[in-house]
């Protein structure tokens, strides 16, 4: 039991886990409410209790892309792949509580083949999780749909908008208040937020990751298929956030991967993009998934 309740802190407090601090990075302090309907693709995973601690992304009926380190457990600096057998992804309302939610149990969750933690930071943070029952998407007035990811021409796409330093947006149910700068955040929303994060070039997020007193210097960014973003002063993504997506110009990026701070700092978050190639691990087993 003692063992299970450690296990749920990890995956409850995950932003490094949840791209933060290999477990601290992951939210929205700040931001807006979203309007209902804005989002349609928005996952909340919860325990059994309804507790939320990732974000994810409609990919089909029984599909939900989200991020990889969702589902690690660390232990003696070493990641896991761990699913609690009771969890579920809920959509069809900015409000995770409301009874107008879908609410599916997730069978399995399968990780990218090459997710793994270099440095301070995830690489390939990309996961799905498989539903024992599908979504409803095609009831009237339905508020799920599938995300749309244009990744044939995302590279170019990517890379005007970084030139251009685009104003894009993240949403997610994560933490909202900072408890200890850099360590510690609670307060959960039970609404929808999003806020507005601005795309940086990879030199200048190099600069700011690599400033005290949260040195994260990573090395290539670009290389590890991520792009960067800052929010407003003291708003950005936070814990609980990881694998929701980030939207630029309409069209869904990347997801939240990872960062060394909630907005506390000038720091950047790190997001995963949306234009590798999918191959998924379970079991030893390796299954590729194309969109």
């Amino acid at each position: 039991m003692v063992f299970m309740r450690l296990v749920c802190l990890y995956l409850i407090y995950p932003r490094f886990t949840l791209g933060r601090l290999l477990h601290s990075e992951g939210k929205i302090i700040g931001g807006v409410y979203a309007e209902e309907g804005a989002y349609p693709f928005a996952v909340s995973f919860q325990f059994d209790f309804g507790r939320h601690f990732c974000g994810g992304n409609v990919l089909t009926e029984k599909t939900v892309l989200s991020a990889c380190h969702c589902a690690r457990l660390s232990r003696e600096k070493r990641y896991f792949l761990f699913w609690r057998t009771e969890t579920y992804a809920v959509a069809g309302s900015i409000d995770r509580t409301s009874k107008q939610t879908q609410k599916r149990l997730v069978s399995q969750f399968l990780s990218h083949k090459k997710c793994d933690v270099k440095q301070y930071g995830w690489v390939y943070d990309y996961g799905l999780a498989v539903l024992k029952n599908p979504f409803n998407i095609l009831k009237i007035q339905n508020n799920i749909r599938p995300i749309q990811i244009e990744n044939i021409s995302l590279a170019n796409d990517v890379q005007s908008m970084i030139r251009s330093r685009a104003v894009c947006r993240s949403m997610g149910w994560g933490s909202q208040v900072i408890v200890k700068p850099g360590a510690h955040y609670t307060g959960l929303s039970s609404v929808l937020k999003e806020v507005k994060i601005n795309l940086m070039t990879y030199e200048a997020c190099m600069e700011l990751l690599c400033e005290p007193p949260k040195s994260r210097c990573v090395g290539d960014i670009e290389k590890r298929h991520q792009i960067c973003g800052i929010g407003p002063d003291r708003e950005d993504v936070c814990s609980g956030d990881s694998g929701s997506a980030l939207v630029c110009n309409g069209k869904a990026v990347a997801i939240t991967s990872w960062g060394p701070a909630c907005g506390e700092y000038r720091y950047p978050t790190m997001y995963s993009l949306l234009n590798v190639p999918f191959q998924w691990t379970s079991g030893g087993n390796s299954i590729l998934v194309k969109f």
